[in-house]
């Protein structure tokens, strides 16, 4: 369980329905209760994006082929498009680059994930984004933007930004 702490972004953190901002063993955590929708995600992604804090999930649904699950780590570090994220992933000593991540399968990926009791929390303190990477050519990158939508039940349209890159 969570510790209330009081930071500058609480006052903002506390005014999306369904999101608090809490501290776990010294680290900053952003708990999302079961009734957070998703325009509450949206509105959460939007405060982290304009205070350019990075976030870390773990994504239980996402199976590479050697271990179930990765930490996804989102940042606007490195970003350049204005409805993306810049992300980095891995588990057990594997890695990837850096992929530009449409927000809106980010959302509809939190959503899912909190619907299926598979997240509470997002890591916002002592986040391992991995900036020395390369960015990972088109093709690569607009595979993870299709391959995270399926997963998280979000069907991509013309607008997504990140498909595009």
């Amino acid at each position: 369980m969570c510790n209330k702490i009081f930071n500058p972004i609480d006052c903002d953190i506390d005014l999306i329905s369904g999101v608090s901002l809490c501290e776990k063993s010294g680290v900053r955590y952003i708990h999302l209760s079961q009734n957070t929708t998703l325009e509450s995600i949206k509105s959460l992604l939007q405060l982290l994006k304009m205070n350019k804090i990075p976030f870390e999930i773990y994504d239980k649904l996402y199976y590479p082929s050697t271990d179930p699950g990765a930490y996804l780590t989102y940042s606007q570090e490195k970003n350049m498009s204005p409805d993306c994220w810049s992300m980095t992933l891995g588990n057990h000593g594997w890695t990837g680059g850096i992929f530009t991540i449409d927000e809106n399968i980010i959302a509809s990926q939190l959503e899912n994930l909190l619907k299926k009791g598979l997240i509470q929390e997002i890591r916002i303190e002592k986040i391992a984004f991995f900036s020395h990477y390369d960015f990972v050519k088109s093709d690569k990158n607009i595979e993870m933007n299709m391959r995270l939508a399926k997963l998280h039940n979000y069907c991509l349209s013309d607008s997504d930004s990140a498909v595009d890159q």
